[in-house]
Protein backbone atom coordinates (compact mmCIF):
# COMPACT_ATOMS: atom_id res chain seq x y z
CA UNK A 1 0.00 0.00 0.00
CA UNK A 2 2.82 2.37 0.93
CA UNK A 3 4.68 1.59 -2.31
CA UNK A 4 1.59 2.41 -4.39
CA UNK A 5 1.18 5.76 -2.60
CA UNK A 6 4.83 6.63 -3.19
CA UNK A 7 4.51 5.65 -6.85
CA UNK A 8 1.37 7.78 -7.20
CA UNK A 9 3.07 10.79 -5.59
CA UNK A 10 6.14 10.41 -7.81
CA UNK A 11 3.92 10.11 -10.89
CA UNK A 12 1.95 13.25 -9.99
CA UNK A 13 5.19 15.10 -9.20
CA UNK A 14 6.64 14.11 -12.60
CA UNK A 15 3.46 15.24 -14.39
CA UNK A 16 3.46 18.60 -12.57
CA UNK A 17 7.14 19.02 -13.48
CA UNK A 18 6.39 18.32 -17.14
CA UNK A 19 3.50 20.81 -17.09
CA UNK A 20 5.73 23.44 -15.49
CA UNK A 21 8.42 22.90 -18.13
CA UNK A 22 5.78 23.08 -20.88
CA UNK A 23 4.30 26.35 -19.61
CA UNK A 24 7.78 27.79 -19.03
CA UNK A 25 8.81 27.02 -22.62
CA UNK A 26 5.56 28.52 -23.95
CA UNK A 27 6.12 31.65 -21.85
CA UNK A 28 9.70 32.03 -23.11
CA UNK A 29 8.64 31.54 -26.75
CA UNK A 30 5.83 34.10 -26.49
CA UNK A 31 7.81 36.68 -24.50
CA UNK A 32 9.48 39.69 -26.09
CA UNK A 33 13.11 38.83 -27.09
CA UNK A 34 14.32 42.00 -25.34
CA UNK A 35 12.92 40.75 -22.02
CA UNK A 36 14.49 37.31 -22.57
CA UNK A 37 17.97 38.68 -23.31
CA UNK A 38 17.80 41.27 -20.53
CA UNK A 39 16.82 38.54 -18.06
CA UNK A 40 19.56 36.27 -19.44
CA UNK A 41 22.38 38.80 -19.05
CA UNK A 42 21.09 39.92 -15.65
CA UNK A 43 21.01 36.35 -14.33
CA UNK A 44 24.46 35.35 -15.61
CA UNK A 45 25.94 38.66 -14.38
CA UNK A 46 24.63 38.15 -10.85
CA UNK A 47 25.58 34.45 -10.96
CA UNK A 48 29.12 35.47 -11.93
CA UNK A 49 29.14 38.11 -9.19
CA UNK A 50 28.13 35.52 -6.56
CA UNK A 51 30.80 33.10 -7.82
CA UNK A 52 33.52 35.79 -7.70
CA UNK A 53 32.40 36.83 -4.22
CA UNK A 54 32.48 33.26 -2.84
CA UNK A 55 35.89 32.44 -4.34
CA UNK A 56 38.97 33.94 -2.69
CA UNK A 57 41.20 36.40 -4.54
CA UNK A 58 44.95 36.02 -5.05
CA UNK A 59 45.79 38.43 -2.24
CA UNK A 60 43.53 37.39 0.66
CA UNK A 61 44.37 40.56 2.59
CA UNK A 62 43.05 42.70 -0.31
CA UNK A 63 39.25 42.46 -0.10
CA UNK A 64 37.55 43.69 -3.28
CA UNK A 65 34.45 45.86 -3.11
CA UNK A 66 31.14 44.27 -4.07
CA UNK A 67 30.56 46.93 -6.72
CA UNK A 68 33.92 46.16 -8.37
CA UNK A 69 33.06 42.43 -8.45
CA UNK A 70 29.63 43.18 -9.96
CA UNK A 71 31.21 45.53 -12.51
CA UNK A 72 33.75 42.87 -13.52
CA UNK A 73 31.02 40.23 -13.85
CA UNK A 74 28.81 42.46 -16.03
CA UNK A 75 31.85 43.41 -18.11
CA UNK A 76 32.73 39.75 -18.70
CA UNK A 77 29.18 38.57 -19.46
CA UNK A 78 28.59 41.42 -21.94
CA UNK A 79 32.12 40.89 -23.39
CA UNK A 80 33.02 44.52 -22.68
CA UNK A 81 36.54 43.72 -21.37
CA UNK A 82 36.47 46.65 -18.92
CA UNK A 83 37.89 46.46 -15.41
CA UNK A 84 38.04 48.53 -12.24
CA UNK A 85 40.67 46.36 -10.53
CA UNK A 86 43.90 44.61 -11.50
CA UNK A 87 43.39 41.23 -13.17
CA UNK A 88 46.41 39.95 -11.21
CA UNK A 89 44.36 40.28 -8.01
CA UNK A 90 41.99 37.51 -9.12
CA UNK A 91 42.80 33.89 -8.33
CA UNK A 92 43.06 31.23 -11.07
CA UNK A 93 39.57 29.96 -10.23
CA UNK A 94 38.10 33.45 -10.49
CA UNK A 95 39.81 33.95 -13.86
CA UNK A 96 38.22 30.71 -15.08
CA UNK A 97 34.82 32.10 -14.04
CA UNK A 98 35.50 35.26 -16.05
CA UNK A 99 36.61 33.20 -19.06
CA UNK A 100 33.38 31.16 -18.91
CA UNK A 101 31.30 34.36 -18.73
CA UNK A 102 33.08 35.73 -21.81
CA UNK A 103 32.60 32.47 -23.72
CA UNK A 104 28.88 32.64 -22.92
CA UNK A 105 28.85 36.15 -24.45
CA UNK A 106 30.82 35.51 -27.75
CA UNK A 107 33.95 37.19 -29.17
CA UNK A 108 35.54 39.21 -32.01
CA UNK A 109 35.07 38.11 -35.67
CA UNK A 110 33.43 34.68 -36.00
CA UNK A 111 31.21 35.33 -32.99
CA UNK A 112 30.40 38.96 -33.75
CA UNK A 113 31.04 41.00 -36.92
CA UNK A 114 31.40 37.99 -39.25
CA UNK A 115 28.90 35.71 -37.52
CA UNK A 116 26.32 35.97 -40.35
CA UNK A 117 28.78 35.06 -43.17
CA UNK A 118 30.21 32.21 -41.06
CA UNK A 119 26.69 30.92 -40.36
CA UNK A 120 25.78 31.00 -44.06
CA UNK A 121 29.05 29.24 -44.95
CA UNK A 122 28.29 26.50 -42.40
CA UNK A 123 24.80 25.98 -43.89
CA UNK A 124 26.32 25.89 -47.40
CA UNK A 125 28.94 23.34 -46.29
CA UNK A 126 26.27 21.20 -44.62
CA UNK A 127 24.23 21.32 -47.86
CA UNK A 128 27.23 20.16 -49.91
CA UNK A 129 27.90 17.28 -47.51
CA UNK A 130 24.34 16.06 -46.97
CA UNK A 131 22.52 17.39 -50.04
CA UNK A 132 19.42 18.16 -47.94
CA UNK A 133 16.71 20.30 -49.55
CA UNK A 134 16.13 22.10 -46.25
CA UNK A 135 19.61 23.64 -46.44
CA UNK A 136 18.97 24.72 -50.04
CA UNK A 137 15.71 26.39 -48.97
CA UNK A 138 17.48 28.21 -46.11
CA UNK A 139 20.15 29.55 -48.48
CA UNK A 140 17.59 30.64 -51.08
CA UNK A 141 15.06 32.15 -48.64
CA UNK A 142 16.95 33.37 -45.52
CA UNK A 143 14.20 35.87 -44.57
CA UNK A 144 11.60 33.09 -44.38
CA UNK A 145 13.51 31.51 -41.48
CA UNK A 146 13.02 34.60 -39.33
CA UNK A 147 16.62 34.70 -38.05
CA UNK A 148 18.38 38.07 -38.42
CA UNK A 149 21.76 36.34 -38.60
CA UNK A 150 20.80 34.49 -41.80
CA UNK A 151 21.56 36.88 -44.66
CA UNK A 152 21.65 36.68 -48.44
CA UNK A 153 24.94 36.07 -50.26
CA UNK A 154 25.04 39.69 -51.42
CA UNK A 155 24.65 41.06 -47.89
CA UNK A 156 27.27 38.64 -46.53
CA UNK A 157 29.76 39.71 -49.21
CA UNK A 158 29.17 43.39 -48.42
CA UNK A 159 29.55 42.67 -44.72
CA UNK A 160 32.87 40.85 -45.20
CA UNK A 161 34.16 43.65 -47.45
CA UNK A 162 33.16 46.25 -44.84
CA UNK A 163 34.82 44.40 -41.93
CA UNK A 164 38.05 43.80 -43.88
CA UNK A 165 38.10 47.42 -45.12
CA UNK A 166 37.74 48.77 -41.58
CA UNK A 167 40.58 46.55 -40.35
CA UNK A 168 42.85 47.60 -43.24
CA UNK A 169 42.03 51.30 -42.70
CA UNK A 170 42.82 51.10 -38.98
CA UNK A 171 46.01 49.11 -39.57
CA UNK A 172 47.32 51.57 -42.17
CA UNK A 173 46.54 54.59 -39.97
CA UNK A 174 48.05 52.94 -36.89
CA UNK A 175 51.27 51.99 -38.73
CA UNK A 176 51.63 55.40 -40.39
CA UNK A 177 51.21 57.37 -37.15
CA UNK A 178 52.72 55.04 -34.53
CA UNK A 179 55.50 53.21 -36.44
CA UNK A 180 58.30 55.18 -34.75
CA UNK A 181 56.49 55.81 -31.47
CA UNK A 182 57.98 54.98 -28.08
CA UNK A 183 55.44 52.19 -27.51
CA UNK A 184 56.60 50.26 -30.61
CA UNK A 185 60.30 51.19 -30.75
CA UNK A 186 61.50 47.86 -29.28
CA UNK A 187 59.46 45.77 -31.75
CA UNK A 188 60.64 44.43 -35.10
CA UNK A 189 58.83 45.41 -38.31
CA UNK A 190 56.98 42.08 -38.34
CA UNK A 191 55.90 42.50 -34.71
CA UNK A 192 54.70 46.05 -35.40
CA UNK A 193 52.51 44.89 -38.31
CA UNK A 194 51.09 41.97 -36.32
CA UNK A 195 50.48 44.25 -33.32
CA UNK A 196 48.73 46.86 -35.49
CA UNK A 197 46.58 44.15 -37.09
CA UNK A 198 45.73 42.69 -33.68
CA UNK A 199 44.85 46.13 -32.32
CA UNK A 200 42.65 46.95 -35.33
CA UNK A 201 40.79 43.63 -35.21
CA UNK A 202 40.00 44.12 -31.52
CA UNK A 203 38.70 47.68 -31.90
CA UNK A 204 35.17 46.63 -32.95
CA UNK A 205 34.40 44.30 -30.05
CA UNK A 206 37.02 42.46 -27.97
CA UNK A 207 39.05 45.37 -26.55
CA UNK A 208 42.46 43.71 -26.15
CA UNK A 209 45.28 46.21 -26.60
CA UNK A 210 49.02 45.98 -27.33
CA UNK A 211 49.83 49.61 -26.43
CA UNK A 212 48.77 52.23 -23.91
CA UNK A 213 45.89 53.96 -25.73
CA UNK A 214 46.49 57.19 -23.82
CA UNK A 215 49.85 57.54 -25.62
CA UNK A 216 48.64 57.01 -29.21
CA UNK A 217 47.70 59.76 -31.64
CA UNK A 218 44.38 61.55 -31.14
CA UNK A 219 43.39 60.68 -34.71
CA UNK A 220 43.63 56.97 -33.88
CA UNK A 221 41.61 57.29 -30.67
CA UNK A 222 38.90 59.18 -32.58
CA UNK A 223 38.84 56.42 -35.22
CA UNK A 224 38.60 53.77 -32.49
CA UNK A 225 35.72 55.73 -30.94
CA UNK A 226 33.83 55.58 -34.25
CA UNK A 227 34.65 51.88 -34.70
CA UNK A 228 33.37 51.04 -31.20
CA UNK A 229 30.10 52.89 -31.84
CA UNK A 230 29.26 51.04 -35.07
CA UNK A 231 26.95 48.00 -34.69
CA UNK A 232 28.35 44.56 -35.51
CA UNK A 233 26.53 44.23 -38.84
CA UNK A 234 27.45 47.64 -40.26
CA UNK A 235 28.05 47.37 -44.02
CA UNK A 236 28.38 49.54 -47.12
CA UNK A 237 25.13 48.00 -48.41
CA UNK A 238 22.12 50.17 -47.70
CA UNK A 239 19.37 48.01 -46.22
CA UNK A 240 16.19 49.41 -47.68
CA UNK A 241 13.19 49.21 -45.44
CA UNK A 242 10.72 46.45 -46.20
CA UNK A 243 7.59 48.19 -47.66
CA UNK A 244 5.39 45.71 -45.87
CA UNK A 245 7.07 45.99 -42.47
CA UNK A 246 4.89 48.86 -41.28
CA UNK A 247 1.78 47.11 -42.55
CA UNK A 248 2.62 44.21 -40.28
CA UNK A 249 2.64 46.44 -37.20
CA UNK A 250 -0.38 45.40 -35.12
CA UNK A 251 -0.59 48.51 -33.07
CA UNK A 252 -0.24 52.05 -34.43
CA UNK A 253 0.66 53.41 -31.01
CA UNK A 254 3.47 50.88 -30.76
CA UNK A 255 4.82 52.03 -34.12
CA UNK A 256 4.57 55.66 -33.01
CA UNK A 257 6.56 54.85 -29.87
CA UNK A 258 9.29 53.23 -31.99
CA UNK A 259 9.47 56.33 -34.19
CA UNK A 260 9.67 58.82 -31.33
CA UNK A 261 11.96 56.89 -29.01
CA UNK A 262 15.42 58.42 -28.67
CA UNK A 263 18.15 57.38 -31.08
CA UNK A 264 21.20 55.53 -29.79
CA UNK A 265 23.34 58.64 -30.18
CA UNK A 266 20.91 60.53 -27.92
CA UNK A 267 21.27 57.88 -25.22
CA UNK A 268 25.07 58.17 -25.38
CA UNK A 269 24.78 61.94 -24.96
CA UNK A 270 22.52 61.43 -21.92
CA UNK A 271 24.97 58.94 -20.37
CA UNK A 272 27.85 61.36 -21.03
CA UNK A 273 26.02 64.18 -19.24
CA UNK A 274 25.14 61.96 -16.27
CA UNK A 275 28.74 60.76 -15.82
CA UNK A 276 30.07 64.31 -16.22
CA UNK A 277 27.76 65.23 -13.33
CA UNK A 278 28.91 62.34 -11.11
CA UNK A 279 32.61 63.02 -11.88
CA UNK A 280 32.44 66.84 -11.83
CA UNK A 281 34.67 67.09 -8.74
CA UNK A 282 37.42 64.96 -10.34
CA UNK A 283 37.07 66.93 -13.60
CA UNK A 284 37.80 70.09 -11.63
CA UNK A 285 40.77 68.82 -9.59
CA UNK A 286 42.25 66.48 -12.24
CA UNK A 287 41.25 67.92 -15.66
CA UNK A 288 44.01 66.27 -17.69
CA UNK A 289 42.88 62.75 -16.77
CA UNK A 290 39.17 63.51 -16.31
CA UNK A 291 38.41 65.32 -19.57
CA UNK A 292 35.26 65.03 -21.67
CA UNK A 293 36.90 63.05 -24.46
CA UNK A 294 38.38 60.45 -22.07
CA UNK A 295 34.96 59.96 -20.46
CA UNK A 296 33.25 59.78 -23.88
CA UNK A 297 35.85 57.24 -25.04
CA UNK A 298 35.11 55.07 -21.99
CA UNK A 299 31.32 55.32 -22.54
CA UNK A 300 31.50 54.39 -26.23
CA UNK A 301 33.86 51.52 -25.34
CA UNK A 302 31.34 50.21 -22.81
CA UNK A 303 28.40 50.74 -25.19
CA UNK A 304 30.20 48.88 -27.98
CA UNK A 305 31.21 46.13 -25.49
CA UNK A 306 34.82 46.59 -26.58
CA UNK A 307 36.85 47.37 -23.46
CA UNK A 308 39.42 49.88 -24.73
CA UNK A 309 40.48 52.41 -22.10
CA UNK A 310 42.81 55.40 -22.06
CA UNK A 311 43.86 54.45 -18.53
CA UNK A 312 44.91 56.79 -15.74
CA UNK A 313 48.35 58.41 -15.47
CA UNK A 314 49.82 60.12 -12.42
CA UNK A 315 52.07 62.13 -14.76
CA UNK A 316 49.02 64.07 -15.95
CA UNK A 317 48.21 65.32 -12.43
CA UNK A 318 48.44 69.11 -12.04
CA UNK A 319 49.88 68.65 -8.55
CA UNK A 320 52.33 65.81 -7.99
CA UNK A 321 51.05 63.20 -5.53
CA UNK A 322 53.58 60.73 -4.07
CA UNK A 323 50.76 58.33 -3.17
CA UNK A 324 49.28 58.31 -6.68
CA UNK A 325 49.41 55.00 -8.54
CA UNK A 326 48.97 54.57 -12.31
CA UNK A 327 45.91 52.48 -13.20
CA UNK A 328 46.68 49.82 -15.79
CA UNK A 329 43.26 48.21 -15.38
CA UNK A 330 41.19 51.04 -16.87
CA UNK A 331 40.17 54.66 -16.45
CA UNK A 332 36.77 53.68 -15.01
CA UNK A 333 38.54 52.24 -11.97
CA UNK A 334 39.19 55.82 -10.81
CA UNK A 335 35.54 56.84 -11.14
CA UNK A 336 33.09 57.26 -8.29
CA UNK A 337 30.65 54.47 -7.41
CA UNK A 338 27.80 56.37 -9.08
CA UNK A 339 29.80 56.65 -12.29
CA UNK A 340 30.60 52.93 -12.24
CA UNK A 341 26.91 52.07 -11.77
CA UNK A 342 25.98 54.22 -14.78
CA UNK A 343 28.64 52.47 -16.89
CA UNK A 344 27.21 49.08 -15.85
CA UNK A 345 23.89 50.25 -17.32
CA UNK A 346 25.71 51.39 -20.49
CA UNK A 347 27.35 47.95 -20.92
CA UNK A 348 24.01 46.12 -20.60
CA UNK A 349 22.29 48.71 -22.83
CA UNK A 350 25.01 48.26 -25.44
CA UNK A 351 24.60 44.47 -25.37
CA UNK A 352 20.88 44.95 -26.16
CA UNK A 353 21.29 47.75 -28.73
CA UNK A 354 19.96 45.60 -31.60
CA UNK A 355 16.45 46.22 -30.23
CA UNK A 356 16.77 49.98 -30.80
CA UNK A 357 18.61 50.19 -34.13
CA UNK A 358 15.62 51.93 -35.76
CA UNK A 359 14.91 54.22 -32.83
CA UNK A 360 14.55 57.93 -33.45
CA UNK A 361 13.27 57.72 -37.04
CA UNK A 362 10.97 60.67 -36.35
CA UNK A 363 13.92 62.90 -35.38
CA UNK A 364 15.35 64.52 -38.53
CA UNK A 365 18.40 66.80 -38.53
CA UNK A 366 18.14 69.19 -41.46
Amino acid sequence: MKHSRVATKLSSFAKSGQQSMKYSCQFICQTNPLFIQLTYFTLISFAGYEALKVLKSQDKSNTMKDLDLLFTSVSASTVSSMATVEMEDFSSTQLWILAILMLIGSEILAGNTLFAPCLRYMVWTFKKITGKEECHFILQHPKAIGCRHLMSTRKCVYLVVTVVSFIILQTILFCSLEWSSEALQEMSSYEKIVGALFQSTNARHAGESVVDLSSVSSAITVLYTVMMYLPGYTSFLHNYEDPYSKARERDNSRRLLKDWVFSQLSYLAIFLMLICITEREAMTTDPLNFNVFSILFEIVSAYGNVGFSVGYSCKRLLKHDVYCKDASYGFVGKWSDKGKLILIVVMVFGRLKTFNLKGGSAWKLR
